[in-house]
């Protein structure tokens, strides 16, 4: 990656100077350097970054439409100068995996080496390593969308867009399995956290289908003229389903019963957090990031703009937060103060590793429109 560098150096010296021009001049850099090295002192920046990196951040730096930010450092991150933290640091650097992807959030297998995606070149879906490197084609189906790795890593579900089809198919290849046929609205097939079951949206209500036996049972029946279901999502303890009806939260038993209704609370993509409290994208042009804990509602601060999309890490509680026009932001787990872990003004569809150590996301550019790309995040910032 070639970055563009303005050069900062004074131009020389006229031809002839006199030799007090030429002190006065030695004196003026010293003092600068003395300026400069008592303002990283106060900033407590004493000693120099890991490896000698450069203590300017990646935005200072000019870059190429559609390149990646830089890092001095790759793969470490922190906040940004303009991160609402308002802490200096350098981004980390981004792995650019796939080209022309769909816009949904791609799956990680369980160890975190691999990502399915489906290539919306009408290519089918592909796996690629994690760390970068060649994919190789899983399906060769043009409408396979929507791939989900199991718990287990050696399955991966997915939606025949075509027939509108639920099937399974081995993650190291061969022949699918299909589960349920019908009219699957949403095309989401979340897994069960034990791998057993999956759920999926037909006719307006929710199913869910058990893996081995294909038996098929409705958890929330289609009711006449309400509005069909969005999204849906498992508890971490597969216990409970969080459900988006229209801009309505319910909770459904997973072993079947009647959903309840979350008072006071609307939104959209709603998810359970590892501390039990419930997450949603709030109503509205600002589309902020709400959390409920028990009966206490809040909004998260400091994203400075709309969300579009958010993960939580089931590890750390930590939450990746897509904001529209700036980027990816980390909200840690304790509260506090968000920081800044991309800048991609389109970067979305966020989705944390397992265990925490990198975010894949999708962000606009290549040669078809949509990039699949990993950002590696540090375990030891909040």
């Amino acid at each position: 990656m070639t970055t563009r560098m303005t050069s900062r150096f004074p131009p020389p010296l006229p031809r002839g100077a006199p030799l007090r021009c030429l002190m006065a001049a030695a004196l003026l850099v010293a003092g600068s350097w003395a300026a400069c090295g008592n303002a990283s002192q106060q900033r407590g920046d004493s000693a120099p970054a890991a490896g000698g990196a450069s203590s300017a951040t990646a935005s200072e730096m000019p870059r190429s439409a559609g390149e990646a930010p830089s890092s001095p450092i790759a793969g470490v991150n922190a906040p940004s100068e303009d991160a609402p933290s308002g802490t200096a640091a350098a981004l980390p650097a981004v792995r650019v995996l796939l080209d022309d992807v769909s816009p949904e959030p791609a799956s990680w297998s369980p160890d975190g080496s691999q990502i399915v995606a489906d290539d919306q070149d009408l290519l089918g879906l592909r796996i690629v390593p994690s760390a970068g490197g060649a994919a190789r084609a899983l399906s060769e189906e043009p409408l396979h969308n929507e791939p989900e790795w199991s718990p287990s890593g050696g399955m991966i579900a997915f939606v025949d867009k075509a027939g509108g089809t639920l099937s399974v198919i081995p993650s190291g290849g061969g022949p699918a399995k299909a589960l349920a046929k019908g009219a699957i609205e949403g095309y989401q097939a979340p897994w069960s956290p034990d791998g057993g079951r999956l759920l999926f949206q037909k006719d307006g209500g929710l199913a869910v289908v058990e893996v081995a036996s294909g038996a098929t049972r409705i958890l929330v029946p289609a009711e006449g003229d309400a509005p069909p279901l969005v999204a849906a999502r498992w508890s971490p303890d597969g216990e409970r389903i969080i459900v988006q009806r229209r801009r309505e939260i319910l909770i459904v038993p997973a072993a079947g019963g009647p959903a309840q209704v979350v008072a006071g609370l609307q939104g959209r993509s709603p998810a359970l957090g590892p501390e039990g409290a419930l997450w949603v994208i709030g109503d509205g042009p600002a589309r902020p990031l709400i959390r409920r804990a028990g009966e206490t509602t809040g909004e998260a601060g400091g994203l400075g703009g709309a969300v579009s999309s958010f993960d939580i890490d089931s590890a750390s509680g930590r939450i990746a937060v897509a904001v529209e026009g700036r980027g990816m932001l980390v909200l840690p787990a304790g509260g506090g103060a968000a920081w800044r872990l991309t800048d991609g003004a389109g970067d979305h569809s966020p989705r944390w590793s397992p265990g925490g150590g990198a975010v894949a996301f999708v962000r606009p550019g290549g040669e078809h429109g949509l990039q699949l790309c990993v950002v590696d995040v540090r375990r030891d910032l909040p």
